[in-house]
């Protein structure tokens, strides 16, 4: 074989190290924060190449999680027309619907995003309402009684704001987050239309974090001040921008990244319910999934749940199944 070689000879190692300095110097190198795939049990991140040599079928559970909306005198509920068990004013629990296939990101809950261009719905099921995706409404509800009383543009949710489904943050963030927010990235292919974001845990949601974590929530409330979504866009990249320059991990920033799950990928001591225990396990990765779904169910925070097949990556090296994770690292 021609220019055979070894990673652990010391030629290769010499080498690898000269190339490194070249581009260094060229400062083609910097290092970063962001999200990208690691292993757990390697506790290492993945590169993109090493993240598609591993992808499998698997089945997880996929579970349509009921947010309730606030009705406070600094988020005025959305006027709603008077239903039997629903006087008029919104006495009656509305919930928002939010989809997600990877329960274990809920405890790291702190936004949901909505689009601002998408056409949503109040629907009215028994004495309980729910906010959700017109499009979307006949499927999630399938056969169940409902009735849609009302019809309106995902920008008029911007900046209502709901409760935490755990209190492990709650304190912490409770003037902060637990806001709706606009998203380019919702649609309405499959879920609810509206997105649960864990800040923490994949690109889009850390993107969210970048750009809410230091606007002022109260901007949102006045009508006459709607963000428009290419008003949101152009705050996001220059937002991003910014905070290429720094670590993103910044003690002052207005709303730190919260991030309840190790690099070994398991709940930290403030998530007091499952302190410790892994995320992912390889042995059976929906088993801390269903731990979560039946706390949420007690607490009359789950609408339903279904099996979810699609195509996950694993390690390459150990066959564990990998987490989208923020972290620094370094980048060419």
């Amino acid at each position: 074989m021609d220019w055979d070689y070894r990673t652990m000879d010391p030629e290769y190692m010499e080498s690898t190290w000269w190339a490194f300095s070249e581009l260094w110097k060229k400062k083609y190198v910097e290092e970063g924060h962001k999200p990208m795939h690691i292993c757990p049990r390697c506790v290492t991140p993945l590169s993109n190449f090493e993240v598609t040599l591993g992808y499998k079928d698997v089945t997880d559970i996929g579970a349509t999680v009921k947010f309730r909306l606030k009705e406070d005198s600094s988020n005025p509920p959305l006027p709603l027309p008077e239903r039997e068990g629903c006087p008029a004013g919104g006495e009656a629990e509305t919930f928002l619907l939010a989809w997600t296939t990877t329960p274990w990101t809920l405890p790291g809950n702190l936004f949901l995003a909505v689009h601002p261009d998408v056409t949503y719905a109040t629907v009215q099921a028994a004495s309980t309402q729910f906010i959700l995706a017109k499009d979307l409404v006949e499927k999630v509800f399938n056969d169940t009684d409902y009735e849609v009383i009302k019809e309106f543009p995902g920008k008029e949710l911007l900046g209502l704001t709901y409760e935490p489904l755990f209190p492990y943050f709650a304190h912490e963030y409770k003037d902060k987050a637990f806001r709706i927010v606009a998203g380019d990235f919702v649609t309405t292919e499959e879920g609810t239309g509206i997105v649960h974001i864990a800040p923490g845990y994949g690109a889009d949601d850390y993107g969210i974090w970048e750009r809410e974590r230091n606007v002022d929530p109260s901007i949102h409330f006045s009508e006459n001040s709607r963000v428009t979504l290419s008003d949101f866009n152009k705050n996001r990249i220059e937002v991003r921008h910014e905070n290429s320059q720094k670590n993103t991990q910044d003690d002052t920033a207005s709303i730190p990244l919260l991030q309840h799950v190790t690099m070994e990928g398991k709940f930290t001591d403030e998530v007091t319910d499952f302190a410790g225990l892994e995320v992912k396990p390889k042995k059976d990765p929906s088993a801390t999934d269903k731990k979560i779904v039946e706390h949420l169910q007690k607490s009359d925070h789950i609408f339903c749940t279904e099996k979810h097949k699609h195509s996950y990556p694993h390690c390459w090296r150990c066959d564990a199944p990998l987490l989208n994770y923020a972290t620094s690292s370094w980048f060419v």
